[in-house]
């Protein structure tokens, strides 16, 4: 679990973009632990901390006094290199040749993979082979196209009302509702890398990481809810019941972002912001869908 909330929390920062530091570590101390994101690592002195790269790979010629942890690339641990922690990878191998681990070494196998494959929906790695795209991607965008699918329904079935509200401002207003949307989506953007950035420097923050993820997304999902709930009301008119119809729509709004996630996840990624940006304004304008009073 530790390593889960973990993962998480660089998703989290990988997502609001935090800053590289510099991959290469000269021959001395460095106190204090080291991250990079996209960048690989290679420690040739002594490290009194951890070494992190989230989608990059780590070659360690020194000392490390931390766990050494890369979670879409490899590690290559040299002759005499010094790991006083765990040495850890959840999509890539772990090279050791005559180093000394005092920790464990973790591989993440399949789960691994895919998680590590999830982290790389928001920082792709540059040199990961072209065959992990195409058919071969094909259960992690089922999994979370059927993710996906379900917390677009849930907020259908406990909040009809208020989705329903936001669907008529949509139908009224569409335009409106897309660029509030738009613009929305660029402010949250430019105001949380403030708190990922926070977030990131210790483990304190690893609980409400959690928190602000699911709140980064949140408003997405219902937004996604009310542009379903409005193209089912082209098929089902005054109706705000837990229909199969409703399924079938959602399905159909999901389903372009699901095939483009075989393909690309950053790009399935982006299209789900960008498709679910109209319901998102809408969700605003109607005040989280306790508008009362609408007007055409």
């Amino acid at each position: 679990m530790h390593y889960f909330f973990t993962a998480m929390l660089l998703i989290i920062g990988l997502l609001l973009g935090p800053t590289d530091l510099p991959p290469t570590l000269p021959s001395e101390i460095h106190e204090g632990n080291i991250a990079t994101i996209t960048s690989d690592i290679h420690v040739e002195g002594e490290v009194i901390g951890d070494v992190t790269s989230w989608t990059g790979s780590i070659v360690v010629s020194g000392h490390v006094h931390g766990d050494v942890v890369s979670y879409t690339g490899n590690i290559l641990l040299t002759p005499g290199a010094t790991i006083d922690g765990n040495v850890m990878v959840l999509g890539g191998h772990v090279h050791t040749d005559n180093a000394t681990i005092a920790g464990r070494t973790i591989v993440g196998g399949v789960g691994g993979q895919y998680l590590s494959r999830l982290v790389g929906i928001f920082a792709p790695d540059p040199s990961a082979a072209a065959s992990t795209a195409g058919i071969a991607g094909w259960p992690f965008s089922l999994v979370l196209g059927l993710i996906l699918l379900t917390l677009c329904l849930l907020p259908v079935g406990v909040w009809p009302n208020r989705t329903a509200t936001a669907a008529v401002i949509l139908a009224y207003h569409p335009g409106q509702a897309t660029m509030i949307g738009l613009l929305a989506g660029v402010a949250l953007s430019a105001l949380l890398p403030l708190l990922a950035a926070l977030l990131a420097i210790t483990l304190i923050g690893l609980p409400l990481s959690i928190i602000l993820l699911v709140l980064a997304n949140l408003p997405y999902i219902i937004g996604l809810a009310a542009l379903a709930q409005a193209a089912r009301a082209t098929i089902e008119p005054r109706t705000l019941a837990f229909t199969r119809t409703m399924v079938l729509v959602a399905s159909m709004l999901i389903l372009p972002i699901a095939l483009v996630g075989m393909l690309s996840p950053s790009a399935a990624m982006i299209l789900f912001y960008l498709i679910a940006s109209p319901g998102l304004g809408a969700l605003l304008i109607s005040r989280v869908g306790t508008l009362r009073a609408l007007r055409a």
